[in-house]
């Protein structure tokens, strides 16, 4: 065989190889479909930032609107109420802890609570002949408290449910945590007190614009009639007039 015919043998069998390598069992070249492949790989790297960009938005839409929804229906509470009966509340407080006279001072006391709003920031207010406490609050944000017989907790109030929570942590070692669900039905204010294993529900009732505007009318007449008696003495009737009222 002359030299010219192996060399011809030579590049025929080597390019048969390289078609060999180059095909699948299949029969078909490679060589497209990698290519078709790496084209849907970038291009789906390339779709990647705006699907993300979509699921993040949407996202944040649903979080946002589900704490308008939220704010909504809290918006509820805001008025004020009258309280109307207790049941178990002496011994709610004895589970926290409160000495014997202030227990038979919050028994006696008929507070007026009120709940109102500033953008965000709620204000709860009680008032009776006792004390008058305030505390502002934004929805799940912990804040300094003060109770009524002058205990330190941190407190966080939440919405859920239709129900607004507050939650007192103790402070001071020793002491004992609470838990505060109020809860609107029809136009009372249900409040249930737990402290550990005891549970107090305390009812209070809605005072309506019509009743406070009659009730701040007679008081402003009896405010007058009471300036005829001696300042101390009218001031006295005065003061109590406008605690009750929660004025």
């Amino acid at each position: 065989m002359s030299t010219r015919k192996r060399d011809r043998e030579r590049e025929r069998t080597n390019t048969e190889r390289r078609r060999t390598n180059w095909r699948e069992p299949g029969g078909r070249s490679a060589a497209p479909t990698r290519r078709v492949v790496t084209h849907k790989v970038l291009i789906g790297l390339h779709s990647l930032p705006c699907i993300l960009v979509c699921i993040v938005f949407e996202t944040i839409y649903k979080e946002v609107d589900l704490t308008q929804n939220k704010v909504a229906m809290a918006e509820k509470f805001i008025g004020k109420y009258r309280f109307v009966s207790s049941e178990n509340f002496d011994e709610f407080m004895k589970a926290l802890g409160v000495n014997y006279l202030l227990r038979k001072i919050a028994n006696a006391a008929s507070p007026v609570v009120e709940f109102s709003l500033d953008r965000d920031v709620w204000t709860l207010r009680n008032v009776s002949t006792f004390r008058t406490l305030e505390i502002s609050f934004r929805l799940g944000e912990e804040v300094d408290e003060v109770t009524p017989d002058g205990r330190h907790v941190k407190t966080v109030f939440t919405y859920e449910n239709g129900e607004l929570k507050q939650v007192q942590k103790a402070v001071k070692p020793g002491e004992k945590d609470s838990i505060f669900i109020r809860k609107l039905e029809g136009d009372k204010l249900i409040t249930t007190c737990i402290c550990g294993n005891v549970t107090s529900i305390r009812v209070l009732q809605r005072i309506t614009a019509v009743e406070e505007a009659a009730e701040a009318i007679c008081f402003q007449t009896a405010k007058k009639r009471l300036q005829l008696l001696p300042t101390s003495v009218s001031q006295t009737f005065v003061s109590l007039g406008e605690v009750s009222l929660g004025l």
